[in-house]
Parts: structure tokens; sequence; C-alpha cells
């Protein structure tokens, strides 16, 4: 099977596509950052078998120091599956069109109801940074999100992106899990007890 897209990581424009494409892209610049030991890609179905056999390429076109560059974009935390691209902007979108409870716990119903819309549409797939060992970098859309959306306010670092590709044997993949409720684990380190809490309501597949 084919990747789902060659794999060019910069593009080349003359100085009039450079003016033309000005007025349509913003023209970032990247901020190196330190990411988590796993981030999340998230990924339609169909992209699946293709992901097993060439791992994540880069695909977003983004104008970057006035050239265009292929990123790939992940989220940087494992403890909120509704406010992890693109479920987020899924669900943002929708709210323009309906009214929002002002009970927390009304709210909390309507995310729910929306995660379990969208989630089971895509894969999941974990990425083991320390396998990887690619540069990450702040997502360059993030600040303008931050002002439309509101999504991953103060934190800008949960939001990020490589120029590499990620290869396959650093990819786990993961289902939405309909089922799930949230427990406490108990694990051992160093002959220490610790109780953690399994946020992600996710199910192993590979």
């Amino acid at each position: 099977m084919k990747p789902y897209r060659k794999e060019v990581v910069v593009e080349k424009m003359n100085d009039g596509e450079l003016f033309k494409y000005k007025n349509i892209y913003h023209n970032y610049k990247l901020k190196k950052i330190k990411v988590e030991p796993y981030v999340w890609h998230i990924s339609p179905k169909c992209n699946r078998e293709s992901i097993l056999m060439h791992g994540l390429l880069p695909i977003q076109k983004e104008l970057i120091n006035n050239q265009f560059i292929y990123l790939l974009f992940a989220n940087n935390f494992s403890d909120d599956i509704t406010n992890m691209y693109p479920i987020a902007s899924l669900i943002y979108d929708d709210t323009h069109y309906i009214e929002i409870p002002e009970s927390e716990n009304e709210k909390s119903k309507l995310v729910k109801k929306f995660e379990k819309m969208y989630c089971p549409r895509y894969d999941f797939w974990r990425i083991n940074t320390k396998i990887s060992a690619n540069d990450w970098f702040i997502d360059p859309n993030l600040e303008l999100d931050l002002r439309i959306t509101n999504i991953g306010a103060n934190n800008p670092k949960k939001y990020v992106c490589t120029k590499q590709k990620i290869k396959p044997k650093a990819l786990d993949l993961f289902a939405y899990d309909g089922k799930f409720s949230k427990k406490n684990v108990i694990k051992g380190n160093n002959g220490v007890l610790h109780i953690v809490s399994d946020q992600l309501p996710l199910k192993r597949v590979v």
C-alpha cells in the first residue's frame, strides 16, 4: 500500500508565488519545545493500513519563514480526549448551533455526547517520543486558535508539531472505548506504589 502522502518536507516558491500565498497563509516561525514521553496523533480510520506500513508523515502545509513546510501535528497531553485535535475543533464547531447549558453537570453531559459521536470515527496513535527522537515545536496555529476557540488557553505547549515522519516502530494504535470508566490503577516504581488514574477512554489495538 502506498503512503497517504509523498514524503516532501520543504516546497520552494518563486517571489510571485510567495507574495500570493503570504496573503492567504500566516508566515509563522517555529518554537522548539520538549514534549512528554508520549504524544497523540488522531487520524481517520481510513489511513490505518498506510500508517501501520509507512508510519505518520507530515501532511499539513504551512508557511514557515517564507517557505512552505509540511508538518505533522500532535497533542502533547494524555488526560483529556475532548481537548485533543481534531476532536476539540469538531466539538467547538457544533456548539455554534446550540444553546450551551449553564450547569457544569449539563455541560459535561453535552461534551460526553459529542465525544461518543466523533471519537469512534478516528484512530488514536500514541507516539513514543523517546523512540522517534524527533524535533518538536509549538503548533504555529495555536496563537490564532486561542483567540478564536480558547482551547488550550494558557498552555500553548499542549499542541505540537514536527517536520519529520514518525516510523511505525514508535507508534501504538488505540481506538475509542465507549464503555470506558475512569479507575485508579496502582503501579510500582522502585519499590514505591503510586495510585494513578487511567484518563483516556481508549483501548489498545496494536
